[in-house]
C-alpha cells in the first residue's frame, strides 16, 4: 500500500510540474536579433554605419547616445533602422553622396575644379554677348545650367525635388563628365558601367551611340534622338534600378546582392525609388551585422 501511495503521488506531483511547465511557455516570442551584442560590439555597428553613410567615424558622444537610444527601443530592426533614417536626413550624409559618387563617375573631381570651368564657360558667354554673337552664348548657357545642376545635385536630393534618378542623371550630363569619357562610345560605355556595372551589348552600343549623336536610336523599349534622350532612358530604365541596387550592396557590404536579396531591393525602392529605405533594409540585415 505504501508503495502504491507513493506511486500515485510522484503522478500527482508530475502532472503539476507538467502544468507548470506548460503555463510559463511563451510560444512566438523572439528575442531581438542585437540582444546577445555586448556594448563595444555595438558600438562597433554604429561606427560602421557612421562610416558607411557619413563618411566619418562616431565620436564617444555619438557612440553612447546611439547606443543607449537603441537600447530603449529594445534592440530591435526597427530601432536601429529609425536612427539610420535619421543620420539619413543630415547634410553630412548628402555631402558623403556627393564623394561617393563623384568619385565613381567624375574621377573625384571636386567643386573648386567645376566652380572654375562654370566661370570660364560665363566669361566665355559675356564676351560673346557683348561682341554679339548670340550663338555661341546660346551653345554654353546649357553647360553652364548642367554644371550648376552638377554642384546643388545633393542639395536638391536632400530638398526632396530631385531623386536618384535626376542625381545620377546629373552627374553624366555635364562637360566634366565629357572630358572624362570623350567620344560618344566612351560616353555610352562609361555610362553603363557607372549606372548599371556592366558592358552594353553590341545593339545597346550601337543605338546608344546613335542617340547620343542625334541620330533615332531605340533603347530599353524607348525611342530617342539626342543625348539627353539616352540619359533620360538610361535612368529610368529597368537596368538603372538594378544598377542602383547593385551599387547600394557593393557599398554597404562589398558584394552584389542574390536574386533574393536584388528582389528585396527593388521592393525597398518601390514607386518613389526610395534610396536611404534600401540603405536601411542592407543595414538592419544579418549580413551587414555579420
Amino acid at each position: 500500500m505504501r508503495l502504491i501511495s507513493i506511486l500515485l503521488l510522484w503522478g500527482i506531483l508530475s502532472s503539476c510540474n507538467k502544468e507548470l511547465r506548460e503555463d510559463v511557455v511563451i510560444w512566438g516570442n523572439t528575442p531581438p536579433p542585437y540582444a546577445g551584442m555586448s556594448t563595444a560590439q555595438l558600438h562597433t555597428l554604429v561606427n560602421r554605419i557612421h562610416i558607411d553613410l557619413l563618411g566619418r567615424g562616431a565620436t564617444s558622444e555619438e557612440l553612447n547616445s546611439i547606443t543607449a537610444s537603441w537600447r530603449e527601443g529594445g534592440l530591435t530592426d526597427s530601432s536601429l533602422s529609425i536612427i539610420v533614417a535619421d543620420l539619413q536626413q543630415s547634410s553630412a550624409y548628402f555631402r558623403n553622396i556627393d564623394v561617393l559618387f563623384w568619385g565613381k563617375c567624375l574621377n573625384a573631381t571636386d567643386s573648386l575644379t567645376v566652380q572654375a570651368e562654370i566661370d570660364l564657360y560665363r566669361y566665355i558667354r559675356d564676351i560673346a554677348l557683348i561682341v554679339g554673337d548670340t550663338a555661341i552664348a546660346y551653345f554654353y548657357e546649357p553647360l553652364i545650367d548642367d554644371l550648376l545642376n552638377l554642384q546643388s545635385g545633393a542639395l536638391d536630393w536632400k530638398a526632396g525635388t530631385i531623386g536618384i534618378e535626376d542625381y545620377l542623371a546629373r552627374l553624366v550630363s555635364n562637360t566634366v563628365y565629357d572630358n572624362v569619357n570623350m567620344g560618344s562610345e566612351n560616353f555610352v560605355l562609361a555610362t553603363f558601367e557607372n549606372l548599371f556595372f556592366r558592358k552594353p551589348t553590341d545593339y545597346e552600343l550601337l543605338q546608344g551611340i546613335t542617340m547620343v549623336d542625334g541620330g533615332s536610336g531605340f533603347l530599353f523599349l524607348q525611342d530617342g534622338n539626342s543625348k539627353r534622350d539616352f540619359v533620360e532612358i538610361a535612368t529610368h530604365s529597368g537596368p538603372f534600378y538594378e544598377g542602383v541596387v547593385l551599387e547600394a550592396y557593393r557599398h554597404l557590404l562589398g558584394r552584389r546582392p542574390d536574386s533574393p536579396e536584388m528582389i528585396a531591393g527593388l521592393n525597398a525602392l518601390g514607386p518613389t525609388s526610395d534610396y536611404q529605405a534600401l540603405q536601411r533594409l542592407i543595414i538592419t540585415s544579418s549580413s551587414y551585422a555579420q
